[in-house]
């Protein structure tokens, strides 16, 4: 029985995936209605290097500036930033970071859509759930500053 059960564990870890690189974002809490800077971190995954990262800003994050990133050139067109010209070679990260003005909306989760562009032209979507093996970068609205958290419900009966 116990050697059943060592085959069978063995078995299930070699299904499980290998663990995905991810475009991450620091902090992952803002406060509301604030200008905060935003780093995204992305790894090189692939055996050629990633030349391009594109994300697309949440309804309501204003007055994008994109900041620049040493090797990188970086644009803003309406909602979507890019950084591109650049690599990042497999198993090494590259930093890019962006300012913007964050909506007036405190416990909202605002979802930041990735795509990791490779040399060789394969593009890595960031853009699902937080649950799914490409999640898309997320930041959580914290109360804003200055603005004092409600208090707990009374218990008192």
């Amino acid at each position: 029985m116990r050697k059943t059960l060592v085959v069978l564990t063995l078995f299930g870890l070699a299904l499980v995936p290998a663990a995905l690189a991810h475009v991450e974002p620091s902090p992952e809490k803002v406060p509301a209605n604030s200008t905060s800077k935003i780093t995204l971190s992305a790894e090189g995954e692939e055996s050629v290097p990633a030349v391009k990262l594109t994300v697309q800003m949440p309804t309501g994050v204003t007055d994008v500036v994109a900041d620049p990133t040493t090797g990188w050139k970086q644009s803003v067109n309406g909602r979507i930033v890019t950084w591109s010209g650049g690599k990042i070679p497999n198993g090494a990260e590259g930093k890019f970071a962006f300012t913007a003005h964050f909506p007036n909306q405190s416990g909202r989760v605002l979802v930041f859509p990735a795509l990791v562009t490779y040399q060789d032209g394969k593009v890595v979507h960031w853009i699902g759930a937080e649950s799914s093996d490409t999640p898309a970068p997320r930041v959580t609205l914290t109360a804003a500053s200055g603005q004092a958290t409600p208090p707990p419900p009374s218990t008192t009966t």
